[in-house]
């Protein structure tokens, strides 16, 4: 998690990004995970860099952009 932090400037960036606390950012980085919700934000600012997979893991990326493709919901951040 902390090269996701580092490739986008910091944590700073990724605080005013996803308006999220710095007690937050800091839990995303002691459990090794984003916060599901905060992951399309994020994808969004790396370009596409870092995967949902990468970011958290036990989700089932997949199927959730499947999904909103079904139902006819743009993904915000293209899959890979």
């Amino acid at each position: 998690m902390l090269k996701v932090l580092a490739d986008e400037g910091g944590r700073a960036v990724v605080l005013q990004v996803c308006q999220v606390s710095a007690a937050a950012v800091g839990n995303w980085v002691l459990c090794e995970r984003i916060a599901v919700e905060h992951c399309p934000t994020l994808k969004r600012l790396t370009a596409g860099r870092w995967r949902y997979e990468e970011m958290c893991p036990e989700v089932g990326w997949a199927i959730c952009v499947a999904w909103r493709f079904r139902v006819g919901l743009p993904d915000q951040a293209a899959p890979e």
